[in-house]
């Protein structure tokens, strides 16, 4: 009993230091002081730190709303990284976009490092990508030697790259000094399937093997959700992760975690994805299959291939024909697609080829491991076309389908055509039955973002995680909004179902707007498509009016659009779905915001169709339950692109007057910033006044 005792009087000590220190960091004359020699504690931010810190220390779930300005990075990262000096701990940080991410590499953890020094604490921290970021030397150095004989396109770029190898100190993409040509960056990338580890000539320098160990030593692990997601399944199915044990994990921008979780389960068939398995061998773009495949064993996999392709022709064709007789082009599957797996025979045969052959003499360890890896892929591409082909487990899965466009080729016969047409996709409906059972078992996991709530609660975001108990807290942001910012939704603009006047309407707005603003504005679109028909009916008046458009398409890198947006003239950004959130323009280089229509999930999706068909099956109004709530989490995204610092001001204008007319509309206004509010557009002019 003594021990017990004193076991618990030294937690308590552990826990009344921690919240000391807390203090300490946070306080007026405290250690934040030091950094910043005009500090001011920010009420709000402290709030969040002490509820985080307890949310850690007590092993309770948290789910933390922190408005724009609070400075919520360090108000979970200082708590954090206390956390794990105090009680010797190791947590993950995961955040959705990479910009969030060097944020916290390049500038916040190194300055929370600096604040722990003044307490005595070394606090170590690293970045965790996959091995696609990273140079596998001895894919390079073999890509090297074959191009000596044989040439290569990118020779010069490729001597480059070997000849600073050894400079390198992590071997990641972005420390090579150029652009690498995304060819030759495939070849000369680390890869799961390709890896020989401790049996690689280069194991001991390997640059993929040195970022993992790091994080051995990590206090800190910073990452984002698909690879938290990565690690996590491989944990689930009881196999070795890519982190370390840790203890704790935040999640900020957590508002998509469940987008994620969907995304990474996702499952596909096609003719495409039956063609890459057998490329992955015939093409030898692992090293097991260069050492072991002669011309043999190619003619015999060429015609396991050329059979199961024409069967796929066949089976997708005929698909893609009954389809379209039933005029159906994309949707949820209802019945199967098939009786009997039309697969089957020929993946099985395909995998028993290469059981035979592993079993067939005693193979090194990597060749081995290549077989084995090569086995394990077929037996999951089989299960998951029967999987999509029988429509199986729709309690839980969306299945459906997709006719793309077709491509005429001369290599192919209408049959082939016809076949690539057809897409097969299924992902998980609900995130919230999964993590529910498993991540919300075991570590503490925190949730933060700056739109977790609707309609002043955290309920939606709650259940669609699975995350039943749990603290939640909300912390207000330190802006004006009602002195800063206004947001005006025209009276008398039409309902964007009455397209053609709605979109004629939104035009005339614009036009209105930016003669006053002169650019600095960001237009939000959850369509390309309408953002494309805005922008071509805008940009001939918008040349003439001497202002810039900045089109955002889908091959467009975010970051230099951003940089023409800050540093062109009197430039106007058509952004779709990157620009709504985790986008910073402080000052006058953004005073407006145009949301031409109000964000709610398109309900022809296949996975929202499926999420509301669950809601339906419960009782529960989809509507109230899912599309509302989901709009809200996006709107206040958006509308938070515009106020980003004190100084800031400036008016977001929604041009869907749903937002008043519709008895929904009050509910989604009373989630926003309470910012100054108008029906009328010419109020845009009063957007500097008393500012």
């Amino acid at each position: 009993m003594q021990e017990v005792g004193e076991g618990e009087s030294k937690e308590q000590q552990q826990i009344d230091l921690y919240f000391e220190q807390l203090d300490r960091i946070f306080k007026a004359d405290g250690i934040l002081s030091n950094f910043f020699p005009e500090y001011k504690p920010r009420e709000p931010q402290i709030e969040m730190a002490r509820a985080v810190g307890e949310s850690l220390v007590y092993g309770k779930h948290g789910l933390a709303e922190a408005g724009t300005g609070t400075g919520k990075s360090l108000g979970y990262s200082i708590p954090a990284a206390l956390y794990c000096k105090v009680f010797g701990k190791r947590l993950v940080l995961s955040t959705f976009t990479i910009t969030l991410q060097n944020q916290l590499i390049g500038k916040d953890l190194p300055l929370v490092r600096s604040v722990l020094a003044e307490l005595g604490y070394s606090l170590s921290f690293e970045l965790a990508k996959g091995r696609s970021h990273y140079i596998c030397k001895r894919r390079l150095h073999e890509l090297y030697e074959d191009a000596l004989i044989n040439g290569y396109e990118h020779m010069e770029q490729l001597k480059e790259i070997v000849s600073k190898v050894d400079e390198l100190w992590v071997g990641d993409r972005s420390e090579i000094p150029f652009q690498i040509h995304s060819e030759l960056w495939k070849e000369i990338q680390g890869k799961s399937d390709d890896c020989l580890s401790e049996n690689s000539p280069f194991h001991g320098s390997c640059f993929i093997q040195a970022a993992r160990a790091s994080l051995k030593s990590a206090d800190i692990i910073v990452t984002n959700h698909a690879m938290f997601f990565t690690d996590y399944n491989l944990k689930v199915k009881g196999m070795y992760g890519m982190f370390p044990d840790y203890d704790a994990v935040i999640f900020d921008e957590g508002h998509r975690i469940e987008d994620v979780f969907s995304k990474y389960f996702q499952k596909r068939a096609s003719v495409r994805e039956l063609e890459s398995l057998f490329d992955r061998v015939l093409q030898k773009r692992s090293q097991w299959a260069k050492e072991i495949l002669d011309e043999d064993m190619e003619q015999q996999i060429t015609e396991i291939r050329n059979k199961l392709i024409r069967r796929a022709y066949t089976v997708f064709s005929q698909l893609t024909e009954r389809m379209l007789e039933l005029k159906i082009q994309h949707g949820l599957l209802g019945e199967p697609l098939v009786q009997k797996s039309p697969f089957d025979v020929g993946l099985n045969e395909f995998g028993q080829y290469f059981i035979d052959l592993k079993e067939s003499k005693k193979w090194d360890k990597p060749i081995e491991r290549g077989l084995e890896n090569m086995i394990e892929t077929i037996e999951r591409i089989r299960k998951d076309f029967n999987h999509l082909l029988f429509n199986e487990d729709r309690d839980r899965w969306a299945n459906w389908l997709e006719i793309r466009k077709a491509k005429p080729s001369d290599d192919l016969n209408e049959e082939a055509i016809q076949a690539y047409r057809l897409v097969l996709t299924g992902a998980p409906i609900e995130a919230s039955t999964v993590l529910r059972e498993t991540l919300f078992k075991g570590k503490t996991v925190i949730v933060t973002s700056a739109t977790l709530t609707t309609s002043g609660n955290f309920e939606f975001v709650s259940g669609r995680l699975g995350m039943d108990d749990y603290t939640g807290y909300q912390v207000g942001s330190p802006f004006n909004y009602a002195k800063q910012s206004m947001l005006i939704v025209p009276g008398n603009a039409p309902i964007p179902k009455n397209f053609d006047a709605y979109l004629e309407f939104c035009i005339d707005a614009i036009k209105r707007i930016e003669l006053y603003t002169q650019g600095r504005t960001f237009i939000l679109f959850t369509s390309f498509f309408e953002m494309k028909q805005m922008y071509d009916a805008l940009k001939p008046w918008f040349e003439e009016k001497g202002l810039t458009p900045i089109l955002h398409t889908g091959q467009a890198d975010r970051e230099q659009l951003l940089r023409e947006f800050k540093e062109g003239e009197k430039t106007v950004l058509f952004g779709a779905e990157s620009f709504w959130e985790g986008v910073d323009v402080p000052g006058d280089d953004l005073i407006c915001v145009i949301i031409p229509r109000l964000p709610f999930p398109v309900p022809s999706d296949p996975l929202v169709e499926a999420r509301c068909s669950k809601l339906k099956e419960k009782g529960h109004d989809p509507f109230e339950r899912f599309m509302i709530p989901s709009c809200i989490l996006k709107l206040k995204q958006g509308v938070g692109r515009l106020i980003r610092t004190v100084d800031d001001y400036g008016a977001v204008v929604i041009l869907d007057s749903r937002l008043i007319r519709y008895r929904f509309g009050e509910q989604i206004l009373r989630s926003l910033p309470s910012a100054r509010f108008s029906t009328r557009l010419q109020d845009i002019t009063t957007i500097g006044v008393g500012h």
